[in-house]
């Protein structure tokens, strides 16, 4: 297994990344795009020579800034959502990140009778046509350059989502970050849905994202804080190319997260 943690609120620079990660036996470091530290355009090619010879015995991988969102009815606003991810998609390749991160966003959530209503389930078909040219963009952008990964987080659960995303993974242009911890705040039914997805497309999951909470809220505690089943989990990902994250912060809970799977036993 290889497992890492997620770069983001500490480091003012990637090497900083490197440098901790490698003196603290970490063989994989996902790097949030988040911080304006680690925006591509604050290095030039031959800084990212630099991180990609300081690298070699590290794996890198990539998670994509929060609201760039493909689900979005405005045109311009999806370009240019579409034009920053083909950047990260440049800058992963030239650093030698072997896959990226990213969120489909979610649509525009209207109340209706009482209920709230996303409008990729009031406008199906228009958000079919828009997502799927999209992600034909996306795909063909980063052949040969980036696994392209998209996460369960945002309009991922809607019927259409998975319904488009399916033919993608079908022909290996796209494949899965399984947060695990969003799957364990979901309702019952909710939750026997997504596990059956991604049991069903398990070969496609390339990143998993681990952090505790008690079913309720998105907390992203330590490992044991909290009633994520991590043996289940694991158990089912852990024979397949998988990058194991611990998405906890500071950096320092990822260490703690590390020492506390360990010891957890049938893992």
């Amino acid at each position: 297994m290889k497992i890492g943690y997620q770069a983001l609120f500490e480091e003012r620079n990637i090497i900083e990344v490197i440098d901790f990660a490698k003196s603290n036996n970490f063989s994989l470091v996902e790097i949030n795009l988040n911080s304006p530290y680690f925006f591509p355009e604050n290095y030039g090619k031959e800084k990212r020579n630099l991180f990609k010879e300081r690298s070699k015995d590290l794996r890198i991988i990539l998670h994509a800034p929060e609201g760039l969102g493909i689900v979005n009815l405005q045109k311009s606003v999806r370009e240019a959502c579409v034009e920053r991810l083909a950047e990260i998609i440049d800058f992963g390749y030239d650093i030698g990140a072997k896959s990226l991160t990213f969120h489909i966003g979610m649509s525009v959530p209207i109340a209706v009778s009482g209920k709230k209503v996303r409008f990729i389930e009031i406008y199906e078909e228009i958000h079919r046509e828009l997502i799927d040219e999209t992600l034909r963009w996306l795909t063909n952008y980063a052949d040969s350059k980036i696994a392209l990964c998209v996460e369960n987080t945002g309009d991922f659960k809607q019927n259409l989502a998975k319904q488009i995303l399916t033919k993608f993974l079908a022909n290996n242009s796209l494949y899965l970050t399984w947060d695990i911890g969003h799957t364990n705040i979901l309702n019952r039914e909710d939750k026997r849905v997504e596990e059956d997805f991604f049991t069903k497309y398990v070969d496609k999951i390339r990143v998993c994202h681990m952090h505790d909470n008690h079913g309720k809220t998105d907390e992203h505690n330590i490992i044991g804080d909290g009633n994520v089943d991590f043996i289940h989990y694991v158990n089912l990902l852990k024979d397949y190319d998988v990058d194991f994250i611990f998405e906890v912060r500071p950096r320092n809970n990822a260490i703690v997260c590390r020492e506390r799977f360990r010891s957890v036993p049938n893992i």
